[in-house]
């Protein structure tokens, strides 16, 4: 079962919610040697929905917007547009952030492929099991979707 840690810090404006996940397996990135990837949804009361890749160390090769492959469980890899926030530490994050957060709902496996700085393209892969969904709203919301519909 996924290892899902969850949060809830006061920010301005009210509570900033979050529910994270390490990769099952390390990933080599630089010098400093293999490190975990974190998968990250967040509600912000500022900033809204959220989701993405943090890195331990090592850097995502993201100038001016990428994208990354996602599979839930096996299945066929679907094209999701990402970006690197400059002033950021190393951060990739995802559109569509509601979407994959409804693909994991029965998940047990989600990989995504990304691009890293002079590593080309890499891969994390997290055990999604055991996402406790009631720590985050986004399952009430009006416009809940399933992954594989597009607006």
């Amino acid at each position: 079962m996924g290892a899902w840690s969850y949060e809830s810090t006061p920010v301005d404006g009210g509570t900033r919610v979050s529910a994270a996940v390490t990769s099952m397996l390390r990933v080599y990135l630089d010098e400093s040697g293999a490190k975990f990837v974190r998968l990250v949804f967040r509600d912000d009361p500022v900033w809204g929905y959220d989701a993405h890749l943090a890195l331990e160390s090592g850097d995502f090769d993201c100038p001016t917007g990428c994208s990354v492959e996602i599979a839930v469980d096996g299945g066929p890899q679907r094209t999701v547009l990402a970006s690197r926030p400059e002033a950021s530490a190393p951060v990739l994050s995802l559109r569509e952030p509601r979407q994959l957060w409804y693909a994991l709902r029965d998940a047990q496996l989600l990989t995504v492929d990304f691009p890293a700085r002079g590593k080309g393209t890499q891969r994390a892969t997290f055990d999604v099991s055991g996402l406790d969904r009631s720590r985050l709203d986004w399952d009430q919301q009006p416009y809940a979707k399933d992954f594989g519909v597009t607006a």
